[in-house]
């Protein structure tokens, strides 16, 4: 199951198992909410920026940034840095909007664009952020030479991508049960009727995916093709219960 808003270049008007980003907003931080595997990736890519940072002082860009729950964290944890929140859905982008005015959170700049479409100037970023999202951006390949030509030499990118084919009934089994342990039967059952959008749009992205219209990767195939742009990692592994891949990447100098 996707747990990040998506910004891609196949429209609904050009297929009709395309995902409606906007119902998805509606239903995405109450399905996050009962998907412990998502706050596990959210903990490891602060993990790892941690772990890169020599400055406080930063810029960094999250592409696919959805309700703001990445940035959310990040921005209070760097409060010198400056963070670019690129997402193309304005649902997505009024939820995490409020969600930042919420926390008086100043450091974040809000641009509503497809990432393939957006023209900021190269080289620009010290630090690249996407969760769940780069596999959806079609074509791939100029996905990932774009966030290679955003970064400034010695800039890192971390990515986690959603990689392997769905399955929506494994999901929704997975959550259901740790909301019942976490929260009890009644709860979970409000949780699970008020958010029953994000199950259905959850298909659709396996629709989509059986279309040919996501990027379906091995872990093996996803460093293949960063490397290809030039990138160096330096890790990669599964993670988000084995659908997605985590990968951490530099930009020689």
């Amino acid at each position: 199951m996707r747990m990040n808003s998506v910004i891609t270049s196949v429209s609904d008007d050009q297929n009709s198992t395309a995902v409606l980003w906007s119902k998805y907003a509606d239903a995405y931080d109450g399905m996050c909410s009962i998907n412990p595997a998502y706050e596990e990736i959210m903990s490891m890519v602060q993990f790892h920026l941690s772990d890169l940072t020599e400055s406080f002082d930063f810029s960094l860009l999250d592409v696919g940034a959805g309700t703001g729950n990445l940035l959310s964290r990040l921005a209070k944890a760097y409060p010198a840095a400056h963070f670019t929140h690129l997402d193309i859905d304005s649902s997505m982008n009024r939820y995490a909007k409020r969600k930042y005015l919420d926390a008086a959170l100043s450091n974040i700049e809000i641009v509503e664009n497809s990432f393939l479409e957006w023209l900021p100037s190269t080289g620009q970023f010290d630090f690249i952020t996407s969760t769940n999202a780069v596999y959806a951006i079609h074509p791939h390949e100029k996905t990932l030479q774009k966030l290679f030509d955003l970064l400034r030499p010695k800039g890192a990118l971390i990515l986690v991508d959603f990689g392997r084919q769905q399955n929506t009934n494994d999901w929704v089994r997975y959550m259901v049960w740790n909301s019942l342990k976490r929260n009890g039967i009644r709860r979970t059952y409000q949780i699970v009727k008020g958010n029953w959008e994000a199950a259905k749009q959850n298909r659709r992205t396996t629709a989509a995916q059986n279309d040919g219209l996501y990027w379906l990767h091995s872990t093996n195939e996803f460093v293949s093709e960063l490397e290809k742009v030039g990138f160096t990692v330096s890790l990669a592994k599964e993670c988000y219960r084995g659908y997605s891949d985590i990968a951490v990447c530099t930009k020689p100098a």
